[in-house]
């Protein structure tokens, strides 16, 4: 079954990164949101399987984006991308539902952390 991926991230070019690394993987990607308002409304409607989220958006953070969308669907396995290199952070984000983080820096770990929910 192909994975149902949105992604989201306040920068179009961070966005269009993300898509090109998820490229390799047999995934469809059902929207782009720019912020987590949007990313939350987008998960309830599109229903995705995975999100890549970021950290750091203007409005409603990654985290409180999380945190709703994990309050709506508990099942969508979501990870979050992210330059801040905070363990106290990345903990919060976990212990609110995230699988996984992935540093926007090192995308290279995509597969590592993201490929076999990706299949």
């Amino acid at each position: 079954m192909v994975k149902r991926v949105l992604v989201v991230d306040d920068s179009k070019t961070q966005r269009m990164i993300m898509m090109r690394a998820l490229a390799e993987f047999s995934c469809e990607i059902v929207g782009e949101a720019e912020d987590g308002q949007q990313a939350t409304e987008m998960a309830a409607r599109l229903s995705p399987d995975v999100i890549f989220l970021d950290m750091e958006m203007p409005g409603m953070t990654g985290l409180q984006a999380l945190k709703a969308i994990k309050a709506v669907n508990p099942k969508i396995v979501i990870f979050m991308v992210t330059s801040i290199d905070s363990s106290d952070v990345i903990d919060d984000c976990i212990m609110a539902g995230a699988e996984d983080y992935i540093r926007k820096d090192r995308l290279e770990t995509l597969r590592a952390r993201a490929g076999g929910f990706l299949k």
